[in-house]
């Protein structure tokens, strides 16, 4: 009790020292908490608009796939070898709440000049997308895809984009030039803009089977969260990108073949077929024989209900029961395919997301060292602060020392009168920390570029504070105190009596 009194007293008396330590340790307790805030809210940020936003919590790939980037790669990937037999385990699962089956792929867009533009393109059932990743897409101008339409939704930054590579302006099928949503440029060429509602894609499959194909825009989109991430990425209906990328669509599984035909297809080399059979027979025909009307009764599109899932697809993207550990969840999905002898491989969204989760990282990882900084440099500065301190009270340490105050009680007297300073100075400091936490989480300021969306995880600096940053905060500023002391406390037990006399 002794020793927080003198303790107490010390710090009055020498209330200008006190001051300016209490400062130093308010700044760092400050500035550690709502550091502490942003790394926890760039953490939940990107969580959520990543995760429930877009890409899950697991991805399901073809085992054939020797990659792991799959999500936003350049490169083609390998189509799921058997998407039903996948998509009969998954429903099995108890800690899996939704899965989504998508196609993705870069795409050409074909012009009539002589330099394509590209467009990176996901195809998937977009109403089974809104039930997985509920207000995700907001439509700009036009509409979203509806049940059963064919189509693309094109975010307005790849607008941009092609409007620079090609020189036309997209709009939605049947609509007009929306004047408030052109780029500046396009702005300046308003009286002679190029437009497009529709959009010739060929995609990239790497067999050599890619078709051309007329898809309409049906809308101009952007993103809810993180849209300058995102807005590369357009979507297409499942069928149109199918036919785009030459992969098996529904409506080619629901054709019966006839024996002939699955021999045919199921020749390892089709070229051998024309090279070595007649392509033109001549044949005498009448009128009667070929009625027109018959043949385009017989060709006309149907339009029965087709099962999308039983074309083909590269990936499922796998949403998790709240509270499932993401490497819980994935071993455990591992584990399922491989007791079913599926053919295929789990990857966690981290690993999917290739360059965009470690840009993340990378980003999120600056701000902790920044965080760290601060700790190294607000324990150093009070060191020197309390070392300083400690010399100019020599001669009243020598004095305490000379009539008969042991090392001891020296080291217990430094330590209370620091450690009342970090309690009431710390504490102030982290109690605005939090204040100032909910000042700019209320004030919803957006992020520029794509660099800053990552790093805050959303469009809006968004910090949080919660217990566990509270405690953070506190364990920081009792681990700066501790360090901050302890040469001090060497230096105040060092002085003798003779070096007090001899200093006076």
């Amino acid at each position: 009790m002794l020793t927080w009194k003198i303790a107490w007293r010390n710090i009055w008396r020498h209330r200008g020292k006190s001051i300016v330590i209490g400062v130093i340790l308010f700044l760092g307790a400050l500035l550690m908490t709502v550091g502490n805030g942003l790394i926890e809210g760039a953490k939940q940020g990107l969580e959520k608009n990543m995760i429930d936003s877009f890409t899950g919590h697991l991805i399901v790939a073809s085992e054939n796939e020797d990659r792991d980037d799959v999500l936003f790669t350049d490169k083609t990937i390998e189509v799921l070898p058997d998407y039903q037999e996948v998509k009969s385990i998954l429903q099995k699962q108890d800690f899996i709440d939704g899965f989504l089956p998508v196609t993705r792929g870069n795409a050409l867009i074909l012009t009539e000049t002589d330099e394509p533009g590209y467009m990176f393109v996901i195809g998937v059932n977009f109403e089974e997308f809104q039930k997985i990743f509920p207000e995700t897409i907001i439509s700009l101008e036009g509409s979203l895809l509806q049940p059963g339409e064919r189509g693309l939704l094109v975010p307005q930054s790849t607008r941009e984009l092609t409007y620079d590579a090609s020189g036309f302006w997209i709009i939605p099928e049947g609509g007009g030039v929306a004047e408030e949503n052109l780029s500046e440029d396009a702005l300046e060429q308003k009286d002679r803009l190029e437009i497009k509602d529709q959009l010739v894609l060929m995609g990239f499959s790497g067999d050599g089977l890619e078709t051309d194909v007329l898809v309409p825009v049906k809308g101009i989109v952007k993103f809810k969260s993180l849209n300058k991430v995102w807005a590369g990425v357009s979507f297409i209906d499942l069928e149109s990108y199918r036919e785009c990328f030459g992969y098996v669509t529904a409506a080619d599984s629901a054709v019966a073949l006839t024996e002939e035909e699955e021999t045919v297809l199921a020749m390892d080399d089709l070229e051998n077929l024309f090279g070595e059979t007649e392509l033109v027979e001549e044949n005498q025909t009448t009128e009667e024989a070929y009625d027109l009307e018959a043949i385009q009764e017989q060709t006309t599109r149907t339009t029965d209900q087709i099962d999308l899932d039983s074309g083909s697809y590269n990936l499922v993207l796998v949403k998790l029961l709240p509270g499932t550990s993401l490497q819980k969840g994935k071993e455990r999905l591992q584990q399922a395919l491989m007791e079913a002898d599926a053919p295929a491989k789990v990857l966690d969204w981290k690993q999917a997301s290739g360059e965009v989760a470690q840009l993340a990282s990378i980003t999120q990882g600056a701000l902790f060292v920044f965080v760290l900084f601060i700790f190294f440099v607000a324990a150093i500065i009070i060191m020197n602060t309390l070392s300083m301190a400690a010399i100019e009270r020599a001669s009243e340490l020598g004095m305490m020392r000379a009539i008969g105050a042991r090392k001891g009680f020296v080291s217990r007297m430094f330590f209370a009168e620091t450690a009342v300073l970090s309690a009431f100075f710390g504490g102030l400091g982290i109690a605005v920390g939090l204040l100032v936490i909910w000042v700019v989480a209320a004030m919803k300021i957006p992020t520029t570029g794509e660099i800053v969306g990552l790093l805050v995880g959303g469009d809006t600096v968004n910090p949080v504070a919660n217990i566990g940053g509270v405690i953070s905060g506190i364990v920081q500023l009792v681990i700066v105190t501790v360090l901050a002391m302890i040469y001090p406390i060497r230096v105040a037990t060092k002085i003798t009596p003779l070096e007090a006399i001899s200093r006076d």
